[in-house]
């Protein structure tokens, strides 16, 4: 019997995926294409006060799964957090569509951060970039490439997953070998790309909350169902999930997609100092 070596870090990466809400956006300013592209004359976002320090890794637990990204009404930022998950927040993107060293999705920093009096906490995305950029060396360009994905769409017959108003869960669970919870769709998709070869893209245009029932433990049983990433992690072979996903009324298509990749070009490990 294979041990489970996705659930704990499933779970980390789904925790990740979701705790930088879709409502940290750059608000009423374009992305300019790279750090240089910066308009020099321009004075950028900025807390008044930042204290960034190296506390840990994810790797050697010496630090907790972060929660949620959160501010104060008033703008603060304070928390623990690995650097990928900041640049998701800074710049609105997927973990997945961040290319930076290995290293970034491990390494923790806490961050403390207060901005100038009457910041808007829409503006708190500036101002992760000014910091990073400000004591880290952070420089960086979006690029798009063509990767192959799995999109989940609707299967050819009925639905079979169950449509709720209940809310969705504080925890989502990655265990490899059942998902049996509150979720969205777009979650699912997430939950999918954590467990297979590639990025799996929600194009069903499901929306709301739906009770998933799902349980393919007992194909587990067959240590020729489980395969190792490139981690050497054991995850279910990807042909097991497309069957299961099938029986969920939904199915993934092997397509070419165009992605935006936030792609970092320098980033030191260590602040300067407060």
């Amino acid at each position: 019997m294979r041990s489970n070596c996705t659930g704990f870090w499933g779970a980390v990466l789904l925790a990740l995926w979701t705790a930088a809400p879709a409502v940290f956006v750059m608000v009423g300013r374009a992305q300019p294409a790279s750090s240089s592209e910066r308009a020099p004359t321009s004075t950028p976002a900025a807390f008044e006060v930042v204290s960034l320090k190296h506390v840990g890794s994810l790797l050697t637990g010496t630090v907790a799964t972060p929660g949620p990204f959160t501010v104060n009404p008033a703008g603060k930022v304070d928390l623990v957090y690995p650097l990928n998950p900041l640049l998701k927040v800074a710049f609105g993107v997927d973990l997945l569509h961040i290319i930076a060293p290995d290293w970034s999705k491990y390494k923790c920093y806490q961050v403390i951060a207060i901005p100038p009096p009457g910041t808007k906490p829409e503006l708190v995305p500036a101002m992760l970039q000014t910091m990073l950029a400000g004591r880290l060396g952070l420089k960086w360009h979006f690029e798009t490439r063509q990767t192959d994905v799995y999109a989940l769409v609707l299967g050819k017959g009925p639905l079979k997953i169950t449509p709720t108003a209940d809310p969705l869960p504080l925890r989502l669970y990655g265990d490899a070998r059942y998902y049996k919870q509150i979720s969205n769709v777009f979650l699912f998709a997430k939950y999918l790309t954590v467990q297979m070869d590639r990025e799996v893209i929600d194009l069903t245009g499901l929306q709301g909350n739906y009770l998933f029932n799902l349980d393919w433990s007992y194909m587990m049983q067959d240590g020729s169902n489980w395969v190792r990433d490139r981690d050497g992690k054991s995850k279910p072979d990807p042909s097991v999930l497309i069957k299961v996903v099938k029986t969920a009324g939904l199915a993934l298509e092997p397509r070419k997609l165009l992605i935006k990749f936030l792609v970092i070009d320098h980033l030191d490990k260590e602040p300067t100092p407060n």
